[in-house]
């Protein structure tokens, strides 16, 4: 397996937000992280918030309106009030984690001990053609599920992108404390032919 560190981005408010807002009005959305990803705020005077961004978009008059859609309070931290030009940045770097199923169509799982921090992504591409039935990638924290990755076998091809992210719901499930913490990823096997399935993991260590 192999980790690659990313680099952090921002923005900042153009409008302000109460403590129960789920829609951020930002300067820019451009360059920002693929979503999901975990940002700070930190107005003055107060200790600092983080926010899961689970969708950027451009409305408007062409375009001119940018904003966020977050989850408030990530991280164990609390939901505020933030100012008008408040800046929005990236929280901690992104690490990726590279790695692979040798079949897809062979029940088989990959077992990856989880460093302390937040888990934002696991996505793979499929090898090459599938046949059969669709593969069903199931990811779990420790005993608890956190979700399944199917890999349709209708019109299957090499380079076929499929993910699960971080969206929000039970969202204290995809925090790992580092105390005998793993990730299992696990294809059931219901496909045939063999194909490799490379996947990435993202997350943002703490």
């Amino acid at each position: 397996m192999r980790t690659t560190v990313l680099t952090r981005k921002q923005t900042r408010l153009t409008a302000a937000v109460t403590a129960a807002a789920t829609t951020f009005y930002v300067q820019s959305v451009a360059d920002l992280p693929t979503v999901p990803w975990l940002a700070i705020l930190n107005s003055e005077g107060q200790s600092p918030e983080v926010v899961l961004v689970t969708t950027h978009t451009s409305e408007g008059i062409a375009g001119n309106l940018k904003t966020l859609t977050v989850v408030r309070g990530a991280m164990g931290t609390t939901a505020r009030i933030h100012k008008t030009d408040t800046i929005i940045r990236e929280y901690g770097q992104k690490v990726i984690i590279t790695g692979h199923i040798t079949d897809i169509s062979t029940a088989a799982s990959v077992i990856i001990p989880m460093p302390k921090g937040f888990l934002l992504r696991v996505a793979g591409v499929l090898e090459d053609t599938i046949a059969t039935a669709d593969s069903i990638i199931t990811v779990t924290k420790n005993a608890t599920a956190l979700g399944t990755i199917t890999v349709a076998y209708d019109s299957s091809a090499a380079g076929d992108w499929d993910e699960m992210l971080a969206d929000g719901v039970d969202i204290g499930d995809f925090y790992f404390d580092g105390v005998d913490d793993f990730l299992t990823i696990a294809t059931g096997g219901q496909s045939t032919e063999t194909m490799q399935w490379q996947f990435i993991i993202e997350y943002i260590p703490y």
